[in-house]
């Protein structure tokens, strides 16, 4: 006798064979770890990004800063020669001596010149030939006697030195077969009159001396110059260097010379090895210096960076795989039993039973289930019948549940859920209340037609705790409250927009042990609800309860997104521009609060006892709405301006609004401000200064905005002192180079009363034009009386 299978069990082997090779178990695993590792790698990707730039950019600004220093020492080297130079005229007996022999040349005179021009080089070792030359160009004494008797009209540093000190490059000398840097001066007599050059000849050795510190570069990093024919003027620290005969065409070196610009790169190096290389070009001396790393330590830092990266990924995917694969047995396996138990059931075993311990959306439909079931065994007499309701049911459940699961909006979401629910069940009227932050209040999120949203509009609540009250009863037992007779129930609470309303039925929305709302529907009949309308209430109810949580969860994450956004670019706004007006109006683009119409970036003045005395405004911000603010560059002094100690206070302060706001007593009023924001700024423990937002309405910061204000600050802080240190370098550079060039100008005259006069005048301008006197009292004359010489000059 043959067994036939039925088509209804065919149909359920075929779709178990495809159920095991795409089950749920494995959808899951791969949904779970791809949810894990996709934002991880992102994100890892972005961190390791960023540190690898950021890390590259570091090797370059320490190159640029070892090629700056460099260029320094050689302006200092420069400058110690041209002074050197000038003293060797310091002495009147020298330079009438030189005038002489200038004027007629003597064999004894030359080599009287010679000697102390010899004697002095021997003393101050500047220079390898000092030699003079005749207003035609002519050698008159030198300290390499060869020399003497050549003619170098057509030398720049002969023709420039007859008109100022001047500096030549780099040249290839054929008598000398080296190369050398020229100094020279114009030579006067004691009357002022052109009589010649001095000149001063110095080799490249200090140059390359200044060259071989190696100070900032690390193992394989190295400094040289190269002249504008490409010829290496300086010894190079892995290769064996003719100064002035090996010529080097790397890119740097090619950009630099060409374009006579300054610039970075990363090229192959004079040996074809890769490098990260910073160039200057030096216009005074028409030479370029380079500063180079190999790329291989440069790049150390960032490909440990990545290499740590890729180790975490590796571990992390790991550790997720492990996780997602207890996650999915722990979720897969109570569906998988209610699948199994659902196929026994669909056999014709009405004694199945699921088993699932869990109280979450599983829980709660192996409950229904378990229910549902007994309910077929119970009244398999009528179960044709109930069955296509409860199929029915189930069906609007899962389509509500199937529209809500997509929406992540939560007033549109409880707005679709009531209107699905009104519509397919055939309800009189359906909505929703949600519990409050304060958990003592229902407050009515949503209902259906128009009754639903005008009640919603009016802002209705339930106290958590009233009485009369069916929906605050089922929130408070946690359990679906049925009343098939409104008129005989002592706790229901008539509405009058809802007038028809006969019976009603509230089920909790549940989310694990936390009530989110309650979900009411109401009926027009008398004796309209069962329990099990209220199971299946009580499922539609929890699922729509997780997806309300769900829908909160995703508002959350898409708010903290978008926070870490803006602090993200608002630190990358500070960093990129140096003008302090352009970060502040980059900054409230990014702030974006529109009762903001103003705001200031402020820096402090201190007295001589660190007090702060008062304020500047370094930078501004104006919207165009009300008054102006304050304009850049004004001072006000704490003790003359009402209300200034807000902007000198060392906490945050965040005024909603001053006209009611204790604290400013009253002084900021005039002001026409409302809100105002200060942040202090600070380096390390110092107050520097403070940022400032200003409105013209009262308005309430939310914490994701003053989070951004306080991660802001440092930030702003850290731009403000560079900027102060870096304006404080610069004047310090302006004082220094004024008082070189006015000792320059003094040992350059011919007498002391001119060095006087030059000193007089000098002095005056840099202190602003005041009248300058300089008084010189001599010791006792040989008659025995006082001389005081005075020289004043306006």
């Amino acid at each position: 006798m043959t067994q036939s299978v039925s088509p209804l069990k065919k149909d359920n082997v075929r779709r178990g064979s495809l159920f095991e090779m795409t089950s749920l178990r494995a959808r899951l695993l791969a949904a779970t770890i791809l949810l894990a590792l996709v934002p991880l790698l992102i994100t890892s990707a972005a961190v390791t990004y960023i540190s690898s730039q950021g890390l590259r950019q570091d090797v370059f600004d320490q190159l640029e800063s070892v090629v700056t220093l460099k260029n320094i020492q050689v302006n200092a080297w420069l400058e110690s020669l041209q002074t050197n130079l000038d003293l060797v005229l310091v002495n009147p007996a020298s330079l009438d001596r030189i005038s002489t022999t200038l004027s007629s040349p003597d064999a004894n005179d030359i080599a009287q010149v010679r000697r102390e021009l010899t004697e002095y080089n021997r003393r101050s070792g500047y220079f390898t030939e000092l030699f003079i030359m005749d207003a035609e160009g002519r050698v008159i004494v030198s300290t390499d006697d060869v020399q003497e008797g050549k003619i170098l009209t057509t030398q720049p540093f002969f023709q420039e030195g007859l008109k100022a000190p001047y500096t030549a490059p780099p040249t290839y000398d054929l008598s000398l077969a080296s190369y050398s840097i020229v100094i020279s001066q114009p030579l006067q007599n004691g009357s002022g009159d052109l009589i010649g050059v001095l000149a001063g000849r110095a080799n490249l050795d200090v140059l390359s001396e200044i060259m071989q510190q190696r100070a900032g570069l690390g193992e394989t990093g190295e400094t040289y110059v190269v002249s504008s024919n490409f010829a290496v003027l300086t010894s190079l620290r892995f290769s064996e260097t003719a100064v002035g005969q090996t010529y080097i065409h790397t890119n740097g070196a090619t950009d630099a010379i060409k374009n006579r610009t300054n610039g970075s790169g990363i090229y192959l190096d004079y040996r074809g090895i890769e490098t990260v290389g910073v160039y200057h070009w030096i216009p005074e001396l028409q030479v370029a210096i380079l500063a180079e790393h190999t790329e291989s330590e440069a790049l150390q830092a960032a490909n440990r960076v990545i290499q740590t990266t890729l180790g975490l990924i590796f571990i992390t995917i790991l550790a997720a795989g492990l996780a997602a694969f207890q996650f999915t047995q722990r979720v897969s396996a109570p569906i998988v039993n209610l699948a199994r138990a659902a196929e026994n059931i669909s056999q014709g075993n009405l004694d199945q039973r699921v088993d699932v311990a869990q109280r979450d959306e599983i829980g709660i439909l192996a409950a229904s289930f378990n229910a549902m079931t007994f309910r077929l065994k119970e009244l398999i007499g009528s179960l044709e019948q109930r069955v296509v309701e409860r199929t029915q049911a189930l069906s609007t459940v899962a389509e509500v549940s199937a529209a809500a699961s997509v929406i992540l909006e939560t007033d549109k979401l409880l707005q679709e859920v009531n209107d699905l629910t009104k519509e397919r069940f055939g309800f009189y009227h359906a909505h929703i209340y949600l519990l409050d932050a304060e958990e003592k209040n229902l407050v009515l999120a949503s209902g259906a037609g128009e009754a639903g949203r005008r009640m919603v509009a009016e802002g209705r609540s339930i106290p958590l705790d009233r009485e009369q009250s069916l929906v605050a009863r089922a929130a408070r037992e946690r359990k679906g409250v049925i009343v098939n007779d409104v008129t005989q129930a002592p706790d229901f609470l008539p509405n009058p927009l809802l007038p028809d309303t006969r019976s009603e039925l509230a089920v909790p929305m549940i989310v694990g042990e936390n009530l989110v709302g309650v979900f009411d529907v109401q009926s027009d009949q008398v004796g309209r609800f069962t329990q099990s309308d209220a199971d299946i209430q009580t499922t539609l109810a929890a699922q729509i309860a997780s997806s309300v949580q769900n829908a909160r969860l995703f508002s959350r994450a898409q708010s903290a997104l978008a926070q870490s956004e803006k602090l993200f670019e608002g630190g990358r706004r500070i960093s990129q521009t140096d003008d302090l007006q352009e970060t502040m109006n980059s900054l409230l683009e990014l702030i974006d609060i529109p009762i903001i119409n103003g705001a200031l970036l402020l820096t402090h003045n201190r007295d001589s006892q660190n007090n702060i005395e008062s304020v500047d405004i370094v930078a501004n911000w104006w919207s165009g709405v009300g008054d102006p603010v304050y304009p850049v560059g004004a001072r006000f002094s704490i003790a003359d301006t009402p209300g200034l100690e807000a902007f000198v206070s060392p906490e945050n302060l965040f005024f909603r609004d001053i006209y009611a706001d204790q604290r400013t007593q009253g002084n900021m009023q005039e002001s026409g401000i409302r809100s105002i924001v200060v942040l202090p700024l600070f380096i390390g423990s110092k107050q520097i200064g403070a940022f400032s937002l200003l409105g013209m309405q009262p308005y309430d910061f939310t914490q994701d905005e003053i989070q951004l204000f306080l991660t802001l600050a440092p930030q702003i802080a850290a731009k403000l002192e560079n900027r102060r240190q870096f304006e404080r370098a610069q004047k310090q550079a302006e004082r220094e180079t004024m008082l070189n060039a006015i000792s320059q100008k003094i040992q350059s005259a011919a007498t002391l009363e001119s060095a006087l006069q030059v000193a007089a005048r000098e002095l005056g301008h840099a202190l602003g034009g005041k009248p300058t006197l300089v008084e010189l009292e001599l010791a006792d004359n040989p008659s025995g009386q006082e001389n005081a010489q005075k020289e004043s000059l306006a």
